[in-house]
């Protein structure tokens, strides 16, 4: 059984996830990234993460940080499998890649449940997730290189939709309380076995 501090911490930081924003990332080839990008996730309180690609995936444990056991992962093999699951879950899904006109993140609807997808580092979002999506996300850059590292992209998008959801949302952007309860009560148990 973890100690009351431990359990403390987990019930605050079960209280401050929130399902209003979620990520997916479609085959992801370095497993660095995917991992970093797992542990901006639970950082910024995202519950729901989608993984599109070769199962099983495995963490890196450095840059992860074990961050994957506070997730709620997703995993399929598919993309259509997975942007169908995002569907049902309630989400828009909003495609981090180049676009004309570009769409900041400062400017994704948060009306409604979001899910940044972000593809791999060698195709970038495939044509079937651009077909399915409510929208491109792009991140505005000034330097030469047009393009980021995945999950630096994915940080600084993730990070400026958070931001407003909480700003914008501040009921709507976390977990009923009833829910947050029953999650901390499963991480507890998950933490102490």
């Amino acid at each position: 059984m973890p100690s009351e501090t431990r359990t403390a911490r987990i019930q605050q930081v079960a209280h401050q996830r929130t399902p209003h924003l979620a990520l997916a990332a479609e085959h992801v080839h370095h497993r660095h990234n995917v991992s970093a990008l797992l542990r901006t996730a639970d950082a910024l309180g995202i519950l729901h993460v989608w993984l599109v690609g070769e199962l099983p995936f495995r963490p890196s444990r450095g840059a992860a940080r074990g961050a994957h056991q506070w997730l709620e992962l997703h995993h399929h093999t598919t993309v259509d499998a997975a942007v169908q699951d995002i569907h049902d879950h309630g989400y828009a899904i909003w495609a981090a890649d180049l676009a004309d006109p570009p769409i900041a993140p400062e400017h994704v609807p948060v009306d409604k449940p979001v899910c940044v997808w972000l593809g791999s580092e060698v195709k970038g979002v495939g044509e079937t997730v651009l077909a399915a999506a409510d929208g491109v996300v792009t991140l505005p850059m000034f330097g030469m290189p047009q393009s980021l590292n995945v999950s630096v992209a994915g940080a600084l998008i993730l990070d400026r939709i958070n931001q407003r959801i909480r700003a914008e949302h501040p009921n709507e952007g976390r977990l009923r309380p009833e829910e947050a309860e029953a999650l901390a009560r499963a991480w507890v148990q998950r933490d102490g076995s």
